[in-house]
């Protein structure tokens, strides 16, 4: 009877000990062997990788082995030096470094205490963070991660984005930034980066393919039908570019990544069909004033350039000017005459900031130059100034004076768009150069024959048609004096503001615009409707009030005919010569008809 009894109570005992030893072998923890864990610093961590701009979720914090959030634990003391902050037991927010761990007892039970350097005391259950790193919940669950982020680490405020935000790509834009998804073969260098990464976009621009209005000629970069050509056989194949920055601190949103783009194709024999290729995409944000910009150059299936950013902390420069000079504000790019000057022509192609040089302070003030951009932007500009010179007072029109030719019309004058064709003399003529306008009409033998009355049509004719020699065969008018050039024939001001329309046998060959007096409108175009020739005289610089050439005298004025009545038939007498002296023999209008020749049969015949 007592052997079964034994072996009913010791063979159960023999082998749960047999499994516990087994277990403690294999160095499985048994929780009811375990005694009571030493308080510890419970940090949250995510057991799996977690996506950028993910919201983090109570699951992706849960340990799928065990079923409970994994925590990362750590000794009170591992978090002597680092910053803490928590909650005293008055309930007061502190925060500092902490400089002890004690023990002590709180409501009968024993808690580590957190002494901080400013003296104030945080107990365990109070801490809300340690080290940067978050030991509450509430502080995570519910957060949009700002890029991806690794498992088996504590989150810090770093890996969030603002609370609030969005989850997915659109939260990763910033506030005032546009996000583009491009082909990452539209990007050159954008491989490589990653969130967060900022950088510049620049691209060489053809400058044929720039329209006058668009978003590119806004920021500075002049269009072809702007740009004088220094060689006007250039072909056809050699397009001109201008490289220009497109869009400055752009950041990367998504890195370049793999997606599968479906694409569809038809043939009359297997109708349409569709199939998948992978492509390269990347999202990216710029600012919004550069959204117009990129939009451009992306229509022009031009490669953009990525120049990324030093990824160091930024060192503050010194842009401070030595002592004794004066950084001065120079255009980078030729200027448009009559055009209101912005911030972006001030900046070069691939720059963020405008172009300065030194330049000491006693040359600033004697030549009165303007050496900040706030002096120059939205100020018209009067005249063309070349790539790396300053600006003077000098060079714009008073304040509030409106864009266009209209600003450069002096007082009293007004514009006359001419056809610089038709004039001589014309090649060597600048902005603003002064000149006078010569017409040169031929002699009207018409009109003289007219005067002289003569009823012979055979000496009528013959005075038509040059017969009748005189001192000059044309004689000079002067049409305008002191006329302005406003706009030389194919300058860029005159491409820029002078539009000539019209049916085509209208058409103005070669515009130029100019200013002249109001009572000579009606001379100049009365010349210019008759084809007559034109020259222009031009002035010296400083001889825009001289006195201009005169009028050279008609020749048809040293003709005078007096009419003689013999009979009752009328004769008119021609003399050539001043009124007041007395012609010596007066022309026979008879001597002026050709001769008629006889041949010598008929001298014969006549014998």
């Amino acid at each position: 009877m007592l052997l079964p009894l034994l072996l009913v109570l010791v063979l159960p005992v023999m082998l749960f000990a047999g499994t516990l030893g087994t277990l403690m072998a294999l160095g499985i923890e048994i929780p009811f062997m375990k005694g009571p864990e030493p308080p510890t610093l419970q940090i949250p961590a995510n057991p799996r990788p977690l996506a950028a701009y993910h919201r983090v979720g109570r699951n992706d914090l849960v340990d799928f082995e065990t079923g409970q959030i994994r925590y990362m634990k750590m000794p009170p003391r591992s978090a002597v030096g680092s910053k803490l902050k928590g909650t005293t037991l008055s309930g007061e927010v502190a925060e500092g470094v902490v400089q002890a761990v004690a023990t002590k007892e709180i409501q009968g039970a024993t808690y580590p205490v957190f002494l901080l350097a400013s003296g104030e005391e945080v107990p365990l259950p109070n801490v809300d963070e340690v080290g940067g790193a978050y030991l509450r919940l509430g502080n995570i669950i519910g957060r949009v991660l700002d890029r991806e982020k690794s498992p088996n680490f504590g989150f810090t405020e770093g890996n969030f984005l603002p609370e609030g935000t969005r989850s997915g790509t659109v939260g990763g834009v910033p506030t005032g930034m546009k996000a583009y998804t491009l082909e990452a073969s539209k990007l050159v260098g954008i491989h490589g980066l990653n969130i967060g990464d900022k950088f510049d976009l620049l691209a060489s621009v053809p400058v044929e393919k720039v329209s006058s209005g668009g978003a590119l000629s806004a920021n500075g970069l002049l269009s072809a039908s702007l740009i004088v050509d220094a060689q006007p056989a250039r072909s056809r194949d050699q397009e001109r570019s201008e490289t220009h920055l497109i869009a400055s601190d752009a950041q990367l949103i998504t890195p370049v990544y793999r997606r599968a783009k479906t694409t569809s194709s038809s043939s009359l024999l297997n109708g349409t069909s569709s199939r998948t290729a992978p492509v390269e995409e990347v999202v990216l944000a710029v600012h919004e004033l550069d959204v117009p910009s990129v939009t451009e150059v992306l229509g022009m299936n031009v490669p953009l350039t990525v120049v990324a950013h030093s990824g160091r902390p930024v060192a503050e420069q010194d842009n401070t000017a030595p002592e004794g000079m004066v950084r001065v504000v120079v255009t980078p790019r030729d200027t448009i005459p009559y055009t209101e000057l912005n911030l972006s022509q001030l900046v070069p192609g691939g720059a963020r900031e405008p172009r300065t040089i030194l330049l000491a302070e006693e040359q600033v003030k004697d030549l009165k130059i303007l050496a900040r951009a706030d002096q120059i932007v939205g100020r018209v500009v009067r005249r063309a100034k070349s790539p790396g010179t300053f600006f003077t007072e000098n060079d714009f029109f008073p304040m509030g004076t409106p864009a266009g030719l209209a600003a450069a019309v002096p007082a009293g004058q007004v514009a006359y768009t001419i056809d610089a064709s038709k004039m001589n003399g014309i090649a060597g003529l600048g902005l603003g150069d002064h000149f006078d306008l010569i017409a040169t009409r031929p002699v009207d033998f018409q009109k003289m024959a007219q005067r002289i009355g003569a009823k012979d049509l055979a000496v009528s004719s013959a005075i038509r048609e040059g017969a009748l020699r005189l001192d000059a065969g044309a004689h000079t008018q002067v049409v305008l004096r002191g006329a302005t050039v406003i706009a030389p024939p194919g300058s860029s001001a005159m491409r820029m503001h002078g539009t000539v329309t019209g049916s085509k046998k209208q058409e103005i060959q070669t515009p130029m615009m100019i200013a002249v007096s109001p009572k000579e409108i009606n001379k100049l175009s009365e010349v210019l409707a008759t084809g007559t020739q034109l020259t222009a005289i031009l002035r010296a610089v400083d001889d825009a009030d001289a006195t201009p050439i005169q009028d050279s005298a008609d020749p048809t004025e040293a003709v005078h005919v007096l009419d003689s009545m013999i009979g009752g038939d009328r004769e008119p007498i021609v003399f050539l010569g001043e009124r007041n002296s007395t012609p010596a023999k007066p022309l026979n209008l008879r001597d002026l008809l050709p001769r008629e020749e006889v041949t010598p049969a008929t001298d014969k015949a006549v014998q």
